[in-house]
């Protein structure tokens, strides 16, 4: 049985995020959050692990949701996404998006009618020995801004 964050587990489902904290910037800022919206942290546990998922507006839209934390074993995605999208219905929001996802992790959300809606680029460079060429838009002004700190 799936059910919502109140205050006596907010910290055993903290201690099981190691691998995603950075979605919170801080202990207190997830307490916070998970005070203030108890109702948007949803666990089980499940084979001695605990399954998590957190859901919130997004970005600021009381229409749109977004889930931006889903922790559970590959084959219980999708019971994790149908009662997602429930409670998404009682709240009363319109839509729902995902946080960034790879190519893997959005198949389950595909078979569930998500579609693609941004993309997001991850750049690399590879030789941090050469330098931005001069006539560079902003190279200037970062390499002025280094030789003068």
């Amino acid at each position: 049985m799936i059910r919502q964050a109140d205050e006596s587990c907010l910290r055993k489902i903290w201690d099981s995020l190691e691998e995603h904290r950075a979605v919170f910037k801080s202990y207190d800022a997830y307490l916070a959050f998970g005070r203030k919206s108890p109702d948007k942290i949803f666990w089980r546990r499940c084979l001695g692990q605990l399954e998590i998922a957190v859901m919130d507006e997004w970005r600021g839209q009381k229409e749109i949701g977004v889930i931006w934390l889903l922790r559970c074993r590959r084959e219980r995605e999708g019971y994790w996404l149908e009662f997602l999208i429930q409670q998404a219905k009682k709240q009363g929001l319109k839509s729902l998006v995902t946080s960034p996802l790879t190519q893997r992790d959005s198949r389950p959300f595909l078979s569930f009618g998500f579609y693609p809606y941004q993309h997001l680029d991850i750049l690399r460079k590879n030789d941090l020995r050469t330098s931005p060429p001069t006539n560079t838009p902003g190279a200037t002004n970062f390499q002025r801004h280094v030789s003068h700190h």
